[in-house]
């Protein structure tokens, strides 16, 4: 973790503190800043402790808020995350899907979340080894995502790189050249030669030897 890490992770540790003494480990405000600590964690290497801090923020959420609140789910979500980085795909993959099964009951098929919970649900079972599987779950984000927001919306087009990565995990290097060269020519167009997901793009192109 760097300096900055190390810095969010201390000061959301003091907030918490200040927090569980005055409203208490269930108040929504409380609940927040573990999931914040926790996603620090997690984004500074450390799955293993996030996972265990995150285990015990569902818990407590489920009970104080309920299984369908937005930041019970939320806290789900990171758990999720962190149980895929530790390379555990299968566990990761049910978290997803019962996420996005109680995120359902509230949200329509097109809100950006559903999309996002979708997409981290075909990243896992791309990065799990289930390259069709993964592509079939890309398709019909993709789908749904054309039909609400437009080809050339940033959701869209992360979308189709994901699928391009599918293509490419199948062996199929042509179908993936083919997505990606799109992808690129709109990046380019809406973000500039220069901005990060432009040059992401271009390096998974230039990987397939084009």
């Amino acid at each position: 973790m760097n300096g900055r890490g190390r810095l969010a992770e201390a000061e959301f540790r003091s907030v918490l503190g200040v927090a569980r003494e005055h409203l208490g480990d269930e108040d929504p405000i409380t609940i927040n800043i573990r999931i914040n600590l926790a996603r620090t964690i997690r984004e500074g290497g450390r799955s293993a402790a996030a996972e265990s801090e995150l285990r015990s923020i569902v818990e407590t959420a489920r009970h104080a808020l309920g299984d369908d609140h937005p930041d019970t789910l939320v806290a789900w979500l990171n758990l999720a995350a962190a149980v895929r980085e530790q390379g555990r795909y299968t566990e990761a993959g049910a978290d997803y899907r019962a996420v996005l099964a109680a995120w359902r009951r509230t949200f329509p098929e097109d809100d950006l979340t559903t999309l996002d919970i979708r997409y981290e649900l075909a990243e896992t079972l791309r990065q799990g080894g289930s390259p069709q599987a993964a592509e079939d779950e890309y398709r019909a984000i993709l789908a749904t995502a054309q039909a609400a927001y437009g080809n050339e919306h940033p959701n869209t087009l992360i979308i189709r790189q994901g699928l391009a990565s599918a293509l490419q995990a199948s062996g199929r290097s042509e179908a993936a050249r083919a997505e990606l060269r799109q992808i690129l020519q709109l990046r380019r167009s809406r973000l500039g030669a220069e901005h990060p997901f432009t040059k992401a793009t271009q390096e998974a192109l230039a990987s397939l030897g084009d």
